[in-house]
């Protein structure tokens, strides 16, 4: 019986030393603060300066701000080895980030209610109810 496990066993211990050793490490050094990572479209973390572990070969590295993709690059990671990234806070990030502010704030304000002369409450373009009203407003109507 322990022949047998010990059969089963060494494949297993071989085979796992063969696939971990397949692996590098991504390092990111960023300036830019909040930055969500992620490797071949999966959520790595937040602000995170070391993935472990990487697959040796080719994967997307994508790295967003606010919602907005301020880095994207494909990434080779080499066995045993460390592929660096650095990601500076440029004038041209900036302006990713000020334009996707502009088109919130945009968003926002054609949720802004307005009354018309008949009393009518509009959200954007769109009437609204005065019970809708009071809803929106936390005011019994």
């Amino acid at each position: 019986m322990f022949y047998i496990k010990f059969l089963f066993i060494i494949p297993v211990i071989f085979i796992s030393i063969l696939l971990s050793a397949q692996t590098g490490t991504i390092n990111i050094f960023s300036e830019v603060k909040g930055i969500e990572v992620y490797i071949d479209e999966e959520f790595k973390g937040k602000d995170i300066k070391e993935i472990a572990n990487v697959q040796k070969g080719t994967h997307y590295l994508k790295i967003l701000k606010d919602t907005v993709t301020i880095y994207e690059q494909i990434a080779l990671v080499e066995e045993n080895s460390v592929t660096t990234i650095v990601l500076k806070d440029t004038p041209d990030i900036a302006k990713k980030l000020l334009v996707n502010k502009k088109n919130e704030i945009a968003q926002y304000d054609s949720l802004k209610l307005t009354v018309d002369n008949n009393q009518n409450f509009y959200q954007g373009k769109t009437i609204i109810s005065m019970s809708e009203f009071a809803k929106l407003t936390g005011n019994k109507e």
